[in-house]
């Protein structure tokens, strides 16, 4: 299995709604009897650090990429981008709504690939022209690059029609001539209903990712200072022996360590009620999760309107300045999270 396969699985486990970590993937591979070195894997994590959807509400490419092959004939650890064979493959970068304006697009895409539009009616794939065969390499600098050059070319196309429907790096159809555009335009007739409502779902919108923490001091602090039980108790361990003190000890410990995961909790309902009401979604990926030295509050993908953006950041100035917390805003994405 090459290394191109860890990006597979790294924008599987994404695409799945599941968090992306470095010992999933690599516990993912062990299983299935490979590995990927530490520089790739380093290279990899720094380009996808990206927000990714929910628990819950998994989503998926459009369209499933073309399985990678173990060995392709005359390979080696050398980049092979797939240039000598026929060019009746269409690389989807994604669908958008164009109207009936004639217009062009205009991008280079994976590989210094010219992008244009497949159309059908008032939709068109964004595609470059390819051999069927998905793009491979062992040089991770390479497959970073090409992976950049996906989402700029959708990123364009966010600027240009507001919006856009966004396809898996590698999703490729295999054309047939003389017309290997055809098969991209009876994908769009076919899926027409779906991508209709996919448009109208993220029209005017982007995805953005927003991490909320709260450094542990802090919240102890506080749940100490709202739980008179507990400080009770504290008072109370000078006048107990030796060991009930350390039994005594013990029980608050896991009684502050409750306290502050109910408190996150609270937290989080309360900074995700103030966030989503600017939102046109919200999925939550991960909520009161404790830690040693920071508390993971709130960790989820928002869908957001361009005109409400900047609302979004002043609810998030809000949290940012209460005592402990800390805020991690990142986007505008394609909104991943949000194409079924």
């Amino acid at each position: 299995m090459s290394e191109l396969s860890c990006v597979y699985l790294a924008l599987a486990i994404r695409a799945a709604g599941r968090e992306l970590t470095r010992p999933l993937v690599e516990d993912l591979l062990a299983r299935l009897g490979s590995s990927c070195s530490g520089e790739f894997l380093d290279a990899l994590f720094r380009l996808l650090q990206l927000p990714v959807s929910a628990a819950g509400d998994a989503t998926v490419p459009i369209l499933p990429p073309l399985p990678v092959e173990e060995e392709v004939a005359g390979g080696s650890a050398e980049t092979r981008p797939p240039q000598e064979a026929s060019d009746e493959g269409r690389y989807l970068y994604g669908v958008v709504r164009t109207g009936r304006s004639g217009a062009d697009f205009h991008a280079v895409g994976v590989d210094g690939r010219p992008v244009f539009l497949v159309r059908e009616g008032d939709m068109a794939a964004l595609v470059h022209a390819c051999p069927p065969e998905p793009y491979q390499s062992d040089d991770p600098e390479v497959v970073t690059g090409w992976l950049q050059a996906h989402e700029a070319v959708q990123e364009a196309a966010m600027s240009t029609w507001g919006g856009v429907i966004p396809a898996g790096f590698d999703t490729i159809f295999k054309g047939s001539p003389p017309e290997p555009d055809r098969v991209v335009r009876d994908w769009l007739r076919e899926r027409r209903e779906h991508l209709e409502r996919a448009w109208q779902r993220v029209e005017g919108k982007a995805e953005y990712g927003i991490e909320i923490s709260w450094d542990a001091a802090a919240a102890e602090k506080e749940v100490r200072a709202a739980n008179e039980t507990i400080r009770q108790a504290e008072a109370g361990l000078a006048a107990l022996s030796p060991g009930l003190a350390y039994l005594q000890r013990q029980r608050l410990d896991k009684a502050v360590e409750e306290a502050v995961r109910a408190a996150a909790a609270g937290h989080a309902r309360r900074f995700l009620e103030a966030i989503s009401v600017h939102c046109a979604e919200t999925k939550v990926e991960e909520m009161a999760k404790t830690g040693q030295e920071r508390h993971l509050v709130l960790k989820l993908a928002c869908l957001v309107a361009a005109g409400e953006v900047e609302k979004v950041g002043e609810a998030l100035d809000a949290i940012a300045a209460m005592p402990g917390f800390s805020v991690h805003f990142t986007g505008p994405w394609p909104p991943f999270a949000f194409v079924e």
